[in-house]
């Protein structure tokens, strides 16, 4: 996802985390903030656009929409979730008018340290 030319302007972190997590695991969680492209061709982007684009990138590397999850949005914003078992993987994709424009969490299932 780090790579997607799609994401401009992005700062990507990585960090453990073991909230919610039982005693000696933690999970991996990845985050990718940046905003839409700005060019002739897409003078101003729409945020279901742009999620639905992200959307459909993790689904053809297997990922699938986590029915379990809202995806309702508010105006001029867009979410969506999707996983992967295995390896146990959730992303949150946010896409809003508002800065920063896009937001993906990756997050893991808890594993050992």
């Amino acid at each position: 996802m780090s790579r997607l030319d799609y994401i401009h302007d992005k700062r990507i972190t990585n960090m453990a985390d073991s909230s919610d997590c039982q005693e000696g695991t933690r999970r991996s969680v990845y985050k990718i903030v940046g905003a839409f492209p700005s060019s002739k061709l897409f003078p101003a982007m729409l945020p279901d656009l742009a999620a639905l684009t992200l959307d459909s990138e993790l689904r053809q590397r297997g990922y699938l929409q986590d029915t379990s999850a809202s995806g309702a949005g508010q105006p001029g914003r867009s979410v969506r979730m999707l996983h992967k078992n295995p390896p146990g993987i959730l992303f949150t994709i946010t896409a809003q008018d508002g800065q920063p424009n896009i937001v993906i969490i990756g997050k893991t299932e808890c594993f050992p340290k």
